[in-house]
């Protein structure tokens, strides 16, 4: 168990706490995807940046796609939409 929190550390601070922007963190997870034995994560990652630099519009659209915040789940600790907190009904 100890490990794998390790691990989701680990994980969570190379692709988000260590990254100041959202493209960033998304250049990161694309090219360790996209990466293949002819192509490295790093030269793919490269790639990927230069799209966003010449494209802010590709960042604007992916803040697009992603949920509101809900204020109450943050103070609370939830990241579930409000769904699971105290006191919500269906």
């Amino acid at each position: 168990m100890a490990q794998a929190e390790t691990m989701l550390a680990s994980f969570l601070h190379a692709t988000v706490l260590n990254l100041r922007r959202l493209e960033d963190s998304l250049s990161y997870l694309l090219a360790e995807k996209l990466a293949t034995a002819y192509i490295s994560a790093m030269a793919t990652r490269e790639v990927i940046d230069q799209a966003f630099a010449l494209s802010p519009r590709i960042g604007e659209a992916a803040r697009l796609l992603l949920p509101e915040p809900d204020i109450h789940d943050l103070r609370y600790g939830y990241s579930s939409g409000g769904k699971n907190r105290p006191g919500h009904h269906d």
